[in-house]
């Protein structure tokens, strides 16, 4: 079984007289006989294996808050660097000391922004909407592996505009506004089939 050691110092307070709110986290974690995702076989068979050890060490920030009594906002980043610290070779799987684990970004970040526009009709506020997210570039198995394949980094944004009262809300909204087609989060080459799964395009 796979055990785990964490240390973590975080703060968090408030800024603005209370109107801004702030956390940020740095973590340290070492994993004896971590539990991976892999793929075996020359037919790409999708297990879990045992490693050796591994080390996740990090930072998470983030800020919410009212600008004003319209505008509110959220932002937040995480860093990860995540790697093994040691050799192993377990069911036709191996890895090496300083190899990144698999399907683990480096870099995270998401956002939203909110304003409100108050009895724009009747008792009806609209309610307009942004948020983003970012994902920087990961690996999909471990570095060697049947399916390893680099993911590129991507960025999503979805938008919508409500009209809201205390009991009814009517809401447009559009999902995946570039278009991003190359948000790749798995892939596999499985008994002579290859797939991806991937975000939803805009809709």
């Amino acid at each position: 079984a796979d055990e785990t050691e964490n240390w973590e110092l975080g703060i968090k307070g408030y800024l603005m007289e209370g109107q801004l709110q702030y956390t940020a986290a740095a973590f340290f974690t070492t994993w004896d006989n971590p539990q991976l995702n892999a793929f075996v076989s020359i037919a790409g068979l999708p297990a879990v294996v045992n490693a050796s050890e591994a080390e996740t060490q990090g930072l998470e920030l983030s800020m919410n808050g009212n600008v004003t009594d319209r505008l509110s906002f959220y932002v937040g980043y995480n860093y990860t660097d995540a790697e093994l610290t040691d050799d192993f070779a377990v069911g036709g799987v191996s890895g090496a000391k300083g190899d990144d684990l698999p399907n683990i970004a480096e870099h995270m970040a998401n956002g939203s922004v909110d304003y409100i526009i108050p009895s724009l009709v009747a008792d009806f506020d609209l309610a307009l909407h942004l948020d983003g997210r970012y994902k920087s570039s990961s690996r999909n198995d471990l570095a060697g592996g049947v399916n390893d394949d680099k993911f590129d980094s991507f960025s999503i944004f979805n938008a919508s505009v409500s009209l809201v009262d205390s009991n009814w809300a009517l809401t447009l909204f559009a999902n995946n506004l570039t278009d991003e087609t190359d948000a790749v989060t798995s892939s596999a080459s499985q008994l002579g089939s290859d797939w991806e799964s991937a975000e939803r395009p805009r809709s």
